[in-house]
């Protein structure tokens, strides 16, 4: 089994995050209690950070959850389009890398 495979994402050591959504945004309000950040992700990011609450996945899992939770096509949710949104979230530091 290759590194890649193996690699999981999960929500980065020590985060707590609050999550608040209305049904008419497209959007998602994120809360940090602990840096005090607020942020605001699309539905879909905010989706996935759920999905890694839960348990540390795969890219290939998330992606699974997602089309089956959003009832979007493969062609609809292409995995670059996840790879992207995980990256971001890493870059905000709610999420980080981890091997299984």
């Amino acid at each position: 089994m290759s590194a890649v495979s193996n690699l999981q994402w999960r929500w980065a050591a020590g985060v707590s995050l609050t999550f608040y959504a209305w049904q008419e945004e497209p959007f998602v309000l994120v809360f940090q209690p602990a840096s005090g950040d607020t942020h605001l992700l699309d539905r879909l990011s905010g989706e996935v950070l759920c999905l890694l609450g839960c348990q540390p996945r795969t890219m290939q899992e998330v992606w699974q959850q997602l089309l089956a939770q959003t009832g979007l096509a493969a062609e609809e949710l292409p995995l670059d389009r996840l790879e992207k949104i995980l990256g971001q979230l890493e870059q905000l530091e709610l999420i980080e890398r981890v091997s299984a």
